[in-house]
């Protein structure tokens, strides 16, 4: 699944990382001129999941759903 992010600098990617292992995405790519992240995972974990650990690790965009979590 493709998601667009507002990540700027590699320093944000351990929290991203830690966020996507907890909903079961080990690995992921990230695009930092177009402001893309790629993940590689099981079709078990669904889009709102990935989008709320992505908000949780600090990222926000337009484009995300709304999400339960509160920061």
């Amino acid at each position: 699944m493709k998601f667009i992010t507002n990540i700027k600098n590699p320093d944000e990617l351990q929290s991203l990382s830690d966020e996507l292992k907890k909903v079961g995405v080990s690995s992921f790519r990230i695009d930092f001129g177009a402001h893309h992240i790629l993940t590689i995972n099981n079709e078990a974990v669904k889009e709102d999941e990935i989008e709320c650990a992505l908000r949780k690790a600090g990222c926000k965009c337009v484009c995300f759903k709304q999400c339960n979590y509160k920061a």
